[in-house]
């Protein structure tokens, strides 16, 4: 089978392409697993965190996007606290909206860059 389509232009793939991620641990001291175009993680509290960037937005109208992974069967929520062109914050809670920490979580952005 041969790919007739040809080689993707290379602005859709870059238009399309996360511009920053993190993968983090998310109990005890919190750690980075792996990451792209971020520089630092804050831990705010009880499943609040801060993810920095290495270069900023333009603008604050990126797309965040933020998931947690929990052992047990309580339902578990995360939001997104506050988006700023250089930061995210984000937070976790039990699905009595009691704060808590995810044992693995991360953020994902798409937008262009300052």
């Amino acid at each position: 089978m041969s790919n007739t389509l040809g080689p993707a232009a290379v602005n859709h793939v870059m238009n399309g392409s996360a511009k920053a991620w993190v993968s983090l641990n998310g109990t005890g001291t919190i750690a980075v697993l792996d990451s792209l175009n971020t520089s630092s993680i804050t831990d705010n509290g009880t499943g609040n965190y801060t993810c920095t960037w290495a270069n900023s937005y333009a603008a604050v109208d990126y797309m965040p996007l933020t998931c947690g992974t929990f052992m047990g069967s309580d339902s578990r929520i995360g939001a997104l606290n506050t988006i700023l062109a250089s930061s995210a914050s984000t937070s976790f809670s039990n699905s009595s909206f009691i704060a808590q920490d995810p044992s693995l979580c991360g953020v994902l952005s798409h937008g262009d860059l300052a």
